[in-house]
């Protein structure tokens, strides 16, 4: 099965969101977005907007070069995916 896109930052927003013990409907209302689009993002079907990815690192306590490193390292793997480059 093909991996989705935005697996790698899905995964860590939704091990921080369950570590803090929020559900997704708390989250989702502070965000003013569905249930369902956190459930996309976190199961790496999207990535969430620039200004909604703000609040949830503000919201999660992220490290924003963390964030950072792993939007860069999914970009990247999709990139070489597409372009068929071996590492």
């Amino acid at each position: 099965m093909k991996r989705n896109i935005h697996y790698i930052l899905g995964s860590y927003l939704k091990g921080h969101r369950t570590a803090l013990l929020l559900r997704r409907r708390e989250v989702a209302k502070v965000l003013k977005c569905t249930e369902q689009f956190i459930c996309n993002f976190e199961n790496g079907r999207c990535s969430p907007p620039g200004p909604m990815l703000r609040k949830l690192i503000d919201i999660y306590q992220l490290d924003s070069n963390e964030v950072l490193e792993i939007l860069i390292k999914e970009n990247t793997e999709y990139w070489q995916s597409m372009l068929k480059i071996k590492n």
